[in-house]
């Protein structure tokens, strides 16, 4: 008895020790560092850069064009003559500057995305470090439960050796025990598996998750002082719809300038024989049709881009606006659990089990109850943590 009330002792301290502050890295110093190795965000960046050259390059001139003909006649040896044009097509003057404000916005547009993608990111890597410490948490509570359980189960053993208690008993705490250890094994699958998932997220890199801590205790956490307006005003998503409606803005515009001519500039030689005449070569490139089509469809782009920024503004307002109920209901909640009162409780059923006050089943059964309202706490700092997760990533 005195055996299995030391193991119980070094559970129960574990519990208690949980509070304490870590030495490791927190879960937002984990997360810059998957931010800094991650694959996707790297390629999402050159993805970009690519882009805004493409941009750049779509305004500038056209290559300079050489033309050489030689002409051959009968009765002349070699060449008989021979012309030669060398010109340079550009477009109306005042259409670069509306393009490249055009190509400013499109550039906005791309920066936009990817901020989005980045929040996105930032929002899965921190869930699942959050989620993983909830694992771990819960691994510590199923582990007490389990010596807890190993222990009553050696006590009706031997109980039923000597008739005071019966094969019922004993197979009811073996069919518990059997399902605490399954839960176990659950547990350790999910763990491995945001553990997995975590490393192909840092590029596939090994990380170390060993020693890994929130950022601060859930007492220290407050709650949001942003409020819903602030936090509408700053999300990614809505900044990017915004850049993708001014660059359909910008397209329009785009597309007015259409009608404008292009001109052609160049020099130009003809020889004869041992005759030559140079020149000039000066044209322009009437865009009669096709103009009008091309406004139309920018000016439909501008129209969907405009809708796709009402949506993402009002799924925006909708989804900020839960997630600030729903923390109130859970900072709430969380405030119904006393866990000072709960780890106090255990001590106290702990020092009565050693005294002799109660006994092993008395204390199995009183503290059952009090590990699983452990658990539900645990659910519900990670449920609200995952909240403020979703408003500041």
């Amino acid at each position: 008895m005195k055996r299995i009330a030391i193991y119980l002792f070094s559970s129960l301290s574990l519990i208690c020790s949980a509070a304490l502050p870590a030495s490791g890295a927190t879960v937002s110093e984990t997360l810059a560092e998957i931010e800094r190795n991650s694959l996707t965000l790297r390629a999402t960046a050159a993805s970009n850069e690519a882009a805004e050259l493409e941009l750049r390059a779509d305004n500038t001139l056209p290559p300079l064009s050489v033309e050489y003909s030689p002409f051959f006649r009968s009765g002349v040896s070699g060449v008989a003559s021979s012309e030669m044009v060398v010109s340079q097509e550009f477009d109306f003057p005042t259409l670069y500057g509306v393009r490249n404000r055009q190509a400013s916005a499109e550039r906005a547009a791309l920066d936009g995305a990817a901020a989005a993608e980045r929040r996105a990111f930032r929002q899965d890597v921190r869930s699942r470090l959050l989620t993983l410490l909830l694992l771990r948490e819960e691994r510590e509570i199923l582990d007490m439960r389990i010596a807890d359980a190993e222990a009553l189960l050696a006590l009706y053993e031997k109980s039923l050796e000597n008739g005071k208690s019966t094969i019922l008993e004993v197979n009811k705490v073996k069919l518990e025990l059997q399902e605490l250890r399954r839960e176990l094994l659950q547990n350790s699958a999910d763990l491995q598996a945001q553990a997995d998932a975590l490393q192909g997220l840092n590029g596939g890199l090994p990380i170390d998750l060993s020693d890994l801590e929130h950022d601060s205790p859930a007492s220290r956490l407050g709650e949001a002082s942003a409020d819903a307006a602030a936090l509408l005003a700053t999300d990614p998503a809505v900044r990017a719809a915004e850049a993708e409606a001014e660059a359909a803005r910008q397209g329009v515009s785009v597309a007015r300038a259409g009608w404008l001519p292009s001109i052609t500039l160049g020099y130009r030689r003809n020889t004869e024989e041992r005759e030559s005449a140079n020149g000039l070569l000066a044209g322009i490139s009437l865009p009669l049709y096709g103009t009008s089509s091309k406004i139309r469809a920018a000016k439909a782009r501008l129209t969907a881009s405009q809708l796709a920024l009402e949506a993402a503004e009002a799924e925006a307002e909708a989804r900020i606006a839960a997630d600030m109920r729903q923390l109130q209901l859970q900072w709430a909640t969380l405030a119904t659990y006393d866990l000072s009162l709960m780890r106090e409780t255990l001590s106290l059923y702990r020092r009565s089990l050693d005294a002799g006050q109660i006994t092993l089943t008395a204390y199995y059964a009183e503290t059952s109850a009090l590990y699983d309202r452990l658990a539900e706490r645990a659910r519900l700092e990670d449920a609200l943590r995952q909240t403020l997760c979703r408003l500041h990533p």
